[in-house]
Parts: structure tokens; C-alpha cells; sequence
């Protein structure tokens, strides 16, 4: 299954990049994203993804291929999100297993629209390829499935 991980690769072609999880950690989007933000605001909740163990944020990611079905991506997301306390906010077990789910679909579905190895970015609710010197920007539109409370994952 292709998947979006961590990357140094092209950090720092963009003057407001940082990386705070390690390279090749799984990486998903933060649960909450500031919705007045600008995509280059201080916050960096609208341009950067977090990783699944140190839930720390990365504005770079790449592509990985990797033996992973999806069960074994909703365990990886259920583990991150119940490490990180947010699944205990979250009173209906139903609730909170269907979003385990939808997150995961969501990270498959995003993985899949770009080729392995490809450096991806975030901008907003779009993933697209990360330029490098003199490439135009590739845009890829995003998967829209409704969050619980009418949440949008890359919103």
C-alpha cells in the first residue's frame, strides 16, 4: 500500500518548512487544523501532517510502498490517535472506531494518487507535489469523506 511518510527531502526549498518527526515515520493529518490559519501561518497545522509516534509535525513527505493491509494501517491508526488521548474524547465506541477507519481510507486514498517516491507537500486541503528548482506545482485533488461533526480530514 502506498503511504505517506516522513521526508527531509526538499525541507527548507519553502522558507516557512520545518520537520519535527523522524524520517520515514507514518504520517497523517492533525486532527484539528486551525480553520483562519493561513497555509504559512505560525501554527503550520495547514501545510505540515504529523507523525503516527512522535505526533510531531513535517511540512515534506514521500511516497513508501509498504506491506501493510488495512487492517494493519486502522491498528497503526488506532494506536496513534489512542497514544495521542484522542480517542478517549471521543464517548461512542462506534464513533471512534468509524473515524479509526475513515482516517485510514483516507491515508490510502491520498498515498494512491501519487507515484513511490514522489516528495509530496501540504497546502491547505491539498496534497500536491513538492516543486523542486524550476518544476511547476502538481496539484492532486484530496478524498472527501465526512468527519464526525462535519470534519474534513484535510480540511
Amino acid at each position: 500500500m502506498r503511504l505517506l511518510i516522513a521526508t527531509l527531502e526538499t525541507q527548507g526549498n519553502r522558507t516557512s518548512d520545518f520537520a519535527r518527526c523522524r524520517p520515514g515515520e507514518l504520517v497523517m493529518p492533525h486532527i484539528h487544523a486551525c480553520p483562519d490559519e493561513p497555509v504559512d501561518g505560525g501554527c503550520g497545522c495547514r501545510r505540515s501532517l504529523v507523525g503516527f509516534d512522535s505526533h510531531q509535525g513535517v511540512t515534506t513527505f514521500s511516497v513508501a510502498d509498504l506491506p501493510l493491509g488495512m487492517d494493519d494501517l486502522a491498528e497503526a491508526v488506532r494506536g496513534s490517535l489512542a497514544a495521542a488521548g484522542v480517542l478517549d474524547a471521543i464517548e461512542d465506541p462506534e464513533v471512534a472506531e468509524r473515524w479509526v477507519a475513515d482516517i485510514a481510507w483516507e491515508l490510502m486514498q491520498a498515498g494512491a494518487r501519487f507515484a513511490v517516491g514522489e516528495v509530496v507537500e501540504r497546502r491547505g486541503p491539498t496534497l500536491q507535489v513538492r516543486a523542486r528548482c524550476g518544476d511547476a506545482v502538481q496539484p492532486r485533488s484530496q478524498p472527501s469523506i465526512a468527519r464526525p461533526a462535519g470534519q474534513r480530514l484535510w480540511g
